[in-house]
């Protein structure tokens, strides 16, 4: 699956697909739909570890990782937030074992970006961390224009200053923490690609056409969304060659946004017959549509749906 990524370019920006990016040992792409099942079962392998430091690991259940997944799909997708989380998967086991990538606290319209990382303690030890963070800091200084890196990390947390340290990033003192409260951070930051040890790393980009980026747009100018946040929390939910899917935030309510392949674009004017001429009041309704992009808004209708409430079974007057 490809992803969107903004990079600054003669001032203004430009979508791009990012693929992955390639170390000798390791793939560090971005967050795919289905990737929470490895994640939940990585962190969970390391949960004590992880609660000493990451209070987000305090809640490690796969509900949670998968709404974090979602969250992150749609951030790439829309290029809406700062958080463009990523996985880390070795490449001889084709196992991910790492979670990674630029965090809330990039902003990329002043070149800053910040990377976080975690590993699976049986992966530990091993140079994978340093390698992933050499990776996505080049990654951020080359391809993105970053001006500077930044690294953060309680100052008790010998292992993560591990890290920094061998990358030569440089230490800029203490600060209070920014994940908890009355601790105390390191940040360590790097600016300069040769200050890095050397490491073959490559990345696949291709342009993108802004089909899900025009998609995502429309959505947000028809609902008129203010509230950046709320809409940063929005999520994809279904990602499928004939079915996209995002929950959209607006601040006030949770609405839907539906994509179809183009041939298959009838759904809403489906349920607008079914609503206005046969007088259905039980079924969803529809917002918006866009024939342009195949997309429509709509509200939510039950947490169900027909193919699962179906299977198996069948209740002729819930069909009629």
């Amino acid at each position: 699956m490809h992803q969107i990524f903004h990079i600054i370019n003669q001032n203004r920006y430009r979508c791009f697909f990012v693929q992955q990016i390639k170390t000798p040992r390791l793939i560090i792409r971005p967050v795919q739909l289905g990737d929470e099942i490895q994640l939940n079962q990585a962190v969970n392998h390391s949960l004590e570890s992880l609660q000493q430091w990451m209070p987000w690991a305090n809640d490690p259940s796969l509900e949670k990782m998968r709404d974090f997944v979602q969250r992150g799909v749609f951030a790439w997708e829309s290029g809406s937030a700062a958080d463009f989380p990523m996985v880390v998967v070795h490449k001889e086991e084709q196992k991910i074992i790492s979670g990674s990538g630029y965090n809330d606290r990039s902003d990329p319209k002043n070149g800053l970006y910040e990377i976080g990382y975690w590993c699976d303690m049986d992966y530990q030890g091993k140079g994978y961390v340093t390698e992933y963070v050499n990776a996505l800091t080049r990654h951020a200084l080359e391809k993105l224009k970053a001006k500077t890196v930044v690294i953060r990390m309680e100052v008790d947390n010998t292992k993560s200053i591990a890290v920094a340290e061998r990358l030569n990033f440089k230490n800029q003192d203490t600060e209070p923490s920014v994940t908890k409260d009355n601790a105390t951070d390191y940040c360590f930051t790097c600016e300069k690609l040769d200050d890095l040890p050397p490491l073959d790393v490559s990345w696949g980009y291709a342009e993108n056409n802004d089909t899900d980026t025009k998609m995502i747009a429309w959505a947000k100018d028809t609902l008129e969304i203010t509230d950046d946040k709320a809409f940063a929390a929005s999520k994809t939910i279904v990602k499928t060659p004939w079915s996209n899917v995002l929950e959209i935030n607006t601040g006030a309510e949770l609405v839907y946004l539906k994509q179809t392949p183009r041939d298959l674009f009838l759904e809403a004017e489906i349920i607008k017959l079914l609503c206005e001429k046969c007088d259905i009041k039980i079924i969803l309704s529809i917002i918006a549509d866009n024939k342009q992009e195949h997309c429509f808004l709509m509200t939510k209708c039950g947490d169900v749906s027909l193919r699962d409430y179906f299977d198996g079974k069948l209740h002729l007057g819930i069909l009629k």
